[in-house]
């Protein structure tokens, strides 16, 4: 077989004194997608056996990594690295971290001057004077030289250490410039239209506020990020977030703002046609003001902040059809202490529900869902920064996360060793960046972004195409970053490249970016496959920014527009301008007119 000769052809060249000779056909042959683990584990073995022959330690102690974290054992291999002073100071912190000494870990980190990753063993081995120091260390020095962003993330981390070391008021402090850096990064990224980069800003806000204590940090969070999920038609995304905001508000003792969330998310279900998640929501909506009726009773409050939390409960249930509840509610009114009126009034209508029975088929589940546990961002992000675009470390970070299936860590390996031989900057490695670029875009996570962007920076025109071609098939808002990029590169190929790009970028939430390039962009070809991208989005949106591309539009740039119409496969185009046709302007009618009977859609 082809795994057979590769191994043996390898074996022939490490014992005849020349193992760097089998390594490329080696990682070409681990790199297989369809590898068994009988054919796998003899290659990796082999590779491992060349690479210590060629004195590549760090390679070494990639497969050695690997293959520890696949079994979770405490082997000699890794105990020998751990200690191998020939090796990497970073490579040996990981290896102790996988032998979980984090302290001894965090000391070899912070003498390779990696001080992020210092903190987090630090914090991980309990230490957290030791990290709370690091966290402000760095936090200073950054201030100058980083992002909003990441500054903010920097002082929560020394706010979450203050907390733990129990100094409430630095904690205090260092939050409160934490949030007030989000909240600006916040607005100067949707200043510039890069709503992507304010989304995170909100998300670390929501964790931020949960973390810390508070609700209204969280809150205002939660809501603007179900605003930017919402305007990209991300509705099952922006309904995961209502479900979390709800039940943190729940959780924090804030029913009211939780009822409020539910009705508003239940409006939201109905308006995408999810009716069934609707009722759901509004079932939760309901017991959330049953709660919220209950608490204000119980810590003494007004009786008629009660009454208005059951008399929107009875709201809630009269339009779920739980006619039964909504006589519990009634009784349970008519024992506040309110008016003797009204108290009179509810009593009456409580008669009225006596014996009354659910409507059938009211019953629903009362919560649609629960919140997801999310990866500490304040670490994930801190470290992507002090990484600056490494490929090695990004791979590294990959193959030893516990949370990704055994085939992304294996595909993550073989490109770290892939890393290791092409990422110095010579120009004898110019060919090994252009396949690293190609094999990193092939693992398809969110990750290997800040490498590709990091590799596009160089002045070496062969890697900037294949890094652009491999964006073309990572489906991420953050794609389009590099893309904007080399618009404004004097290189035609490189200008050629990015328009290919552009096109292939036409999922959902992509519509907001493409429609930018349409809008500022003034290249012709960039501006039509921009457009022929949104065509392929099949969303109300897309569907009105194509009409009205059509409305006002160049000849040419309406005749692409029908033709990438014609070709695709959705539907709200054609639902939209069938309400509209009569009113459109006589050239842009017919446009549309041609358009709907190549598709044989009747006007």
């Amino acid at each position: 077989s082809t795994v057979h000769a590769v191994l043996e052809n390898a074996r022939k060249w490490r014992r005849a004194g020349h193992p760097r000779d089998a390594l490329a056909p080696l990682l070409s042959a681990l790199g297989t997608g369809y590898l068994n683990d009988e054919d796998f584990a003899p290659l990796a073995a082999e590779a491992e056996a060349c690479f210590f022959h060629a004195n590549e330690l760090c390679s070494v102690a990639t497969l050695v990594w690997y293959r520890a974290q696949r079994t979770q054992e405490r082997n000699a291999e890794l105990e020998s690295l751990a200690h191998n002073v020939e090796l990497a100071a970073t490579d040996r912190a990981r290896t102790l971290e996988l032998l979980s000494e984090f302290a001894q870990a965090s000391l070899l980190w912070e003498q390779a001057e990696r001080w992020v990753a210092s903190a987090i063993a630090a914090e991980r081995a309990g230490d957290f004077r030791r990290a709370g120091t690091l966290w402000s260390r760095l936090a200073e020095s950054a201030s100058g030289s980083a992002d909003g962003y990441q500054v903010a993330l920097l002082h929560y981390n020394v706010s979450r250490m203050a907390q733990k070391m129990g100094e409430p008021a630095l904690a205090a402090q260092a939050l409160a410039r934490a949030v007030r850096l989000l909240d600006e990064a916040a607005d100067h990224f949707e200043s510039i239209g890069l709503r992507e980069r304010a989304f995170d800003c909100f998300a670390v806000l929501t964790r931020v506020g949960q973390e810390g204590g508070a609700f209204e940090h969280a809150l205002g969070g939660y809501v603007n990020c179900i605003r930017i999920l919402r305007e990209d038609q991300l509705k099952h995304f922006a309904l995961q977030h209502y479900d979390e905001a709800i039940e943190r508000a729940a959780v924090a003792n804030e029913p009211s703002a939780a009822a409020t969330l539910a009705s508003e998310a239940a409006d939201y279900a109905q308006e995408t046609g999810m009716d069934t998640l609707a009722a759901r929501y509004r079932a939760w909506r309901a017991d959330l003001w049953i709660f919220a009726g209950n608490a204000s009773l119980e810590r003494g409050a007004p009786a008629e902040l009660a009454e208005n939390a059951f008399v929107a409960a009875v709201r809630a249930e009269s339009e779920l059809g739980h006619f039964a509840s909504v006589g519990t509610l009634f009784r349970k009114l008519s024992t506040l202490d309110l008016a003797p009126v009204r108290k009179k009034r509810y009593e009456t209508i409580a008669t009225r529900y006596a014996g009354a029975k659910d409507a059938p088929g009211s019953s629903e589940s009362r919560t649609p869902g629960s919140p997801r546990e999310s990866l500490a961002v304040w670490h994930v992000d801190t470290l992507e920064w002090e990484q600056n675009g490494s490929a090695v470390e990004a791979c590294a970070d990959v193959m030893l996360a516990a949370e990704w299936p055994d085939l992304v860590r294996r595909r993550a390996m073989v490109v770290r060793l892939d890393a290791l031989l092409a990422e110095p900057k010579t120009t004898a490695n110019q060919t090994a960046r252009v396949e690293l670029a190609t094999k990193l875009s092939k693992l398809q996570l969110y990750s290997v972004l800040s490498p590709l962007e990091s590799m596009f920076r160089t002045q070496e025109q062969p890697v900037k195409l294949a890094v652009l071609k491999g964006l073309g098939t990572l489906f991420f808002k953050r794609s389009f970053v590099v893309v904007r990029e080399a618009l404004r590169d004097p290189d035609e190929a490189i200008l050629a490249q990015a328009a290919d790009t552009i096109e292939s970028l036409y999922f959902q939430h992509a519509f907001d970016p493409l429609a930018r390039i349409v809008r500022e962009e003034r290249i012709p070809r960039v501006r039509i496959a921009a457009l022929r991208a949104i065509a392929r989005i099949d969303t109300r949106q897309a569907a009105e920014f194509l009409l009205q591309a059509i409305v006002s539009g160049s000849q040419s740039e309406c005749d692409v527009i029908a033709t990438a119409i014609e070709g695709a496969k959705g539907s709200q185009f054609f639902a939209l301008v069938r309400d509209q046709l009569d009113a459109l302007p006589q050239e842009a009618a017919r446009v549309v007119r041609t358009i709907l009977r190549t598709r044989g859609v009747p006007a």
